[in-house]
């Protein structure tokens, strides 16, 4: 740095001693003062020697025999401006970008005054570089031409270099990258401007093969058309190599992506626009490959979807006159607007709503439901669904009151008696059938036993049969509750002190309660003529036991509806056989 000071201050030392004031003629010798500059070592180099790459603070000094009165300085140039001071040093600070001179006089106190002119140039600007080509792609296909583009540009000053090089090979703008092997590529654009400030750009790209497409894609049921809310489905696109994970179709509507995967619904804000479909696949050391978009689907109103059909509550599959049927609601995709299910026997309608109460009229039909759907939608168009459920529709059926009874003991020589069963509505017994082993032995209320019985497996029904009904076959119950007894022997010695009789019921079960939905029934105990030591209960619907329904009171459900409910009671006596009782029916209302 002191060599670079004294050579400036050299320079405007000679510079002023050119631009001196003469000596008087016969005066004493006047020797002119020394102009000197001081400041910092340059940035630039070779013809840009005194720029600098910021804000310079410049000294100048002055000196002479007599001593210095003044110095000043005036700027042109990037910066303007004077000053002066009363001495031999002043300091000043460049800092507007470009050239500026410095025009410096200095007056020494014996009037004598010299001047000089030194020159400093500010460059605060970085330069720039624009790349193109190849700079705004990551992946090669390996042959391929890929041209580097670039240019370089400082808007505050000069570019004292502007070159690239790929993989440490220079390269000019316009040339193409080496792409004739697979591998990674470092492609460096630099530039450096007049102070030495540095741009630089690296892009680092990989040069591939690409996929072989081996098979396009396929848009299952090769449609015309898309509507909102359908599923488009795609499949078939085979590359070879086969990816064996990175693999995808992508959905385009009007040059956007609007969706990955096999499957696709175009929603109604697609409306009139064109959807087209791509698939794309990746392997280890290949470049991504994209086959051709196929499609371009005009997407068109569609129907409501209905995602789950209607039903019918419990899925029955037979109902009665007077049995009343329920919907089950259907799932529909979007939201419509309103929703009428529709009732059939047949293919007749005949009803609509939530509801349907079998008709007498409907007796031999089969009744099922569909629904029609309105949309209100854009995009979307109402929609009638299939028509589910398939319920015949059956002749009522009669309900058991109370069962046939025997009474009499199941031996070789007795004779058993059958005491008529009851039904809702009123029927008499249309036919009666004793049954051994199978085979139909008497059809009368009584049965002698003989001999030939014993052992063998005795059971006995009764048929009642009504008009409009369809005929309805109870079981006998026999002395002890059981619907069918093995015959035993004749007694020999006298009664069996472990086979006693029954006790005689002199009042029947019985309910208390109301029969409603929510409600309790409470079994009324039935009266007999000893003391029974326990007694078990046993819940009946029209006839037939309820589960887990085995205490002595029942609450009524909503599945009671239009049924009958009855109550079993069997008495227990250590010695004796059970009694059986069974409690006056009662509907329960819909």
């Amino acid at each position: 740095m002191k060599r670079r000071l004294m050579t400036i201050f050299a320079l405007a030392t000679a510079l002023a001693a050119l631009c001196a004031v003469p000596a008087r003629a016969g005066a004493p010798a006047i020797t002119a003062p020394v102009i000197g500059v001081e400041v910092g070592p340059s940035q630039g180099t070779g013809p840009w020697i005194g720029w600098y790459d910021g804000p310079v603070a410049v000294t100048l000094r002055a000196s002479a025999s007599s001593g210095v009165a003044t110095l000043s300085y005036s700027l042109s140039g990037s910066q303007t401006g004077s000053g002066s001071v009363s001495g031999s040093t002043l300091a000043l600070r460049i800092e507007a970008e470009g050239s500026t001179m410095i025009s410096i006089t200095a007056t020494a106190k014996d009037n004598s005054s010299a001047t000089a002119r030194y020159g400093v140039g500010v460059d605060v600007t970085d330069p720039v570089l624009t790349v193109g080509g190849v700079a705004h792609q990551d992946v090669l296909d390996v042959g391929k031409s890929y041209p580097l583009q670039f240019s370089c540009d400082d808007p505050g000053g000069a570019i004292v270099s502007c070159a690239a090089t790929d993989n440490g090979v220079p390269i000019t703008s316009g040339s193409s990258v080496d792409t004739s092997q697979p591998g990674s590529r470092q492609l460096v654009v630099t530039t450096t401007d007049r102070v030495r400030r540095v741009a630089r750009r690296t892009i680092n790209v990989e040069v591939v093969r690409p996929l072989k497409v081996v098979g396009q894609p396929v848009i299952e049921g090769s449609p015309t058309h898309a509507r909102v809310g359908h599923q488009l489905r795609v499949s078939g696109a085979v590359f070879d190599p086969a990816p064996s994970t990175s693999f995808g179709y992508t959905w385009i509507v009007d040059g956007e992506r609007v969706g990955r995967g096999p499957v696709f619904a175009p929603g109604p804000e697609l409306l009139g626009k064109r959807v087209s479909v791509y698939a794309w696949g990746w392997v280890l050391g290949y470049r991504e490959t994209q086959t051709d978009r196929v499609g371009d689907l005009l997407v068109e109103p569609g129907p409501l979807q209905v995602s789950r059909q209607p039903g019918i509550e419990g899925d029955p599959v037979t109902a009665r006159p007077g049995d009343r049927l329920r919907i089950v609601r259907a799932e529909i995709t979007p939201e419509p607007h309103s929703v009428t299910y529709r009732w059939y026997a047949d293919d007749e309608q005949v009803g609509d709503g939530e509801f349907y109460t079998v008709h007498p009229t409907d007796v031999g039909k089969t009744i099922a439901v569909d629904l029609v759907a309105v949309a209100q939608r854009t995009g979307y168009l109402d929609v009638t669904s299939e028509r589910s459920g398939a319920v015949r529709v059956v002749p009522p059926a009669l309900e058991v009151d109370s069962p046939p009874r025997v009474s009499g003991a199941a031996r070789v020589g007795g004779t058993l008696t059958l005491a008529d069963g009851t039904v809702t509505p009123t029927a008499a017994p249309a036919a009666t059938r004793w049954v051994i082993d199978g085979d139909t032995v008497a059809t009368s209320n009584q049965l002698t036993l003989t001999r030939a019985h014993l052992g063998r497996t005795l059971s006995c029904h009764q048929v009642f049969v009504r008009t409009g009904y369809s005929d309805l076959a109870v079981p006998c119950t026999f002395p002890g509750g059981a619907e069918s007894v093995t015959i035993a022997d004749a007694p020999t010695d006298g009664p069996d002190p472990g086979s006693e009789a029954a006790w005689s019921m002199t009042t029947g079960a019985g309910l208390k309660g109301k029969a409603k939905p929510g409600k309790s029934l409470r079994a009324v105990l039935p009266q007999l003529t000893g003391p029974a030591a326990s007694y078990s209960y046993q819940w009946l619907r029209n006839g037939k036991p309820i589960t887990k329904a085995t205490k002595a009171t029942y609450q009524v459900r909503k599945a009671d509806r239009g049924r009958r409910i009855a109550v079993r009671i069997t008495a227990i006596s250590p010695g004796r056989p059970d009694l059986v009782s069974h409690s006056p029916a009662r509907r329960v209302p819909r």
